[in-house]
């Protein structure tokens, strides 16, 4: 009779194979980002540091960062040692702001001569203190790189042959959020957070934010359907489901009432072009004046009849908000930003000191019952903040785009293709950047971490194992 209960060598041997294997596929590199990434949109969609999902992603972060830093082999940190290198430059600029320095030279600082008027008015006597004139929040924005910083090791770590599996679980997440906005807006109560946007954010707390999370799925969809290799019917239904999907998502984004979401989901479809990968014939596709034509025609006529069957209130602010595009306030904000900088020249008030620095020099006519929480422009939120080495940061990192653009452009391999999609995402999210602050989320600063990998593996041959063993 057969012994069900078998216990010898040979079956335990099997068993401890398989727990092994399941365990040793649990902790790779690979899986390991698709936690981070999933955790990070879930629980990293705002910038507020009080947010309670953050006592699980940044403790999280740190650890995988730890990890997979020991674990990082040597020739991996020089074939990416740039894009380390910009990421450890950032972390390095944070420590800086928050090292004590004598009262004898924080005092002779720009700006602070609100602070020692403060220290001798309530005879404090002299104190030692950083660059930071908020060291609590230069302390968040340090614990804030942690998540960057794990998802850009991770990526170095994952091998390249699996890229395409990183942009079909990021078009997933993206796609995750697209169905809670559509829950949104068709009036079911779904807050992620307690201060979010009145038009339908998805897994975000600001609108903006969704939809520069949106314009990343054209370019993503894209690459991904000519990387899969379909037969005559199969090229015919990927065709479908793209048209219909890019019109799917016009009203989408409409109803997210974001400015911006629209014009990057606009700029993101004519980036499809520089990515090279010949679309329309990898589809099958024969571009004629009766292909044309009924493509305008599905592009024309299915988001109207989407618009009208949306949520009628939604839609109706998203509108309103879409018609006022000369915004005053924001415009004010700027202006007041500027005259700041030079107040704090050349050294900056400190990475992470927006809020408190900016109601220091607020004029009254700007004085409101909320407040502004950051410069709603990446640039002179770094000026103010970082001076001069925040501006060398930047000039280096558009420098660094400019190069990779180029080689990415003349790279024809698979690693090209990827590159260029880097490319097209971190200009996405440098643009929406412009009049906003997407990257401080957690969430859309990983995916820009994983595309500054994916720039940088331009005519590399890493998918020899021994280049991916860990130290450890």
């Amino acid at each position: 009779m057969k012994n069900y209960l078998d216990t010898s060598p040979r079956k335990k041997n099997y068993t401890q194979q398989t727990v092994a294997g399941f365990i040793r596929r649990a902790f790779s590199p690979l899986f390991l980002l698709f936690f981070l990434l999933a955790v990070s949109v879930v629980f990293g969609g705002s910038s507020r540091e009080e947010v309670p999902g953050l006592m699980l992603l940044r403790p999280l972060s740190v650890a995988l960062a730890v990890y997979i830093i020991a674990r990082t082999p040597r020739r991996l940190w020089l074939c990416y040692r740039n894009v380390i290198a910009a990421y450890l430059a950032i972390i390095a600029l944070i420590c800086v702001h928050l090292i004590p320095l004598p009262p004898s030279i924080w005092q002779a600082l720009p700006g602070r001569e609100i602070i020692a008027d403060i220290f001798v008015a309530h005879e404090l006597g002299a104190h030692w203190l950083p660059i930071s004139m908020n060291p609590a929040g230069s302390l968040n924005a340090l614990y804030f790189m942690a998540t960057p910083l794990a998802a850009l090791f991770l990526t170095i770590n994952v091998k390249p042959k699996n890229d395409v599996k990183i942009l079909i679980f990021i078009i997933i997440l993206i796609m995750s959020s697209i169905f809670v906005g559509v829950l949104q807006a068709s009036g079911i109560k779904i807050k992620p957070y307690d201060i979010v946007s009145a038009t339908p954010s998805g897994l975000f707390a600001n609108r903006n934010h969704q939809g520069a999370f949106i314009a990343l799925l054209v370019p993503m969809a894209a690459l991904l359907v000519t990387t899969i290799k379909f037969g005559r019917s199969g090229r015919l239904a990927a065709l479908a489901i793209m048209g219909v999907s890019i019109a799917a998502l016009v009203p989408i984004v409409l109803v997210t009432g974001s400015r911006m979401g629209l014009f990057l989901f606009i700029f993101s479809i004519a980036a499809v072009v520089f990515m090279r990968i010949k679309l329309l014939s990898s589809l099958g596709v024969v571009l004629n004046i009766k292909t044309i034509v009924c493509a305008v025609a599905v592009l024309a006529i299915l988001p109207l009849i989407l618009i009208l069957i949306a949520n009628y209130n939604s839609r109706d602010v998203a509108i309103e908000r879409l018609a006022d595009i000369y915004d005053q306030s924001r415009l004010s904000v700027w202006k007041q930003t500027w005259d700041l900088v030079f107040i704090y020249m050349p050294w900056g008030s400190g990475i992470g000191t927006y809020a408190q620095v900016y109601q220091i020099g607020e004029p009254p006519l700007l004085l409101q019952s909320s407040y502004s929480n950051h410069a709603h422009n990446e640039i002179l939120e770094v000026l103010l903040t970082a001076g001069v080495p925040g501006a060398i940061l930047i000039i280096g990192a558009l420098t660094a785009l400019v190069i990779a653009a180029v080689t990415a452009w003349r790279s024809g391999d698979e690693s090209g293709r990827f590159a260029r999609l880097g490319v097209i995402i971190i200009l996405v999210l440098g643009i929406a950047s412009v009049v906003d602050y997407p990257l401080r989320t957690p969430a859309l600063a990983s995916i820009l971490a994983v595309a500054s990998v994916w720039t940088s593996r331009v005519g590399r041959e890493m998918d020899r194992d021994e280049g991916y063993q860990a130290n450890v």
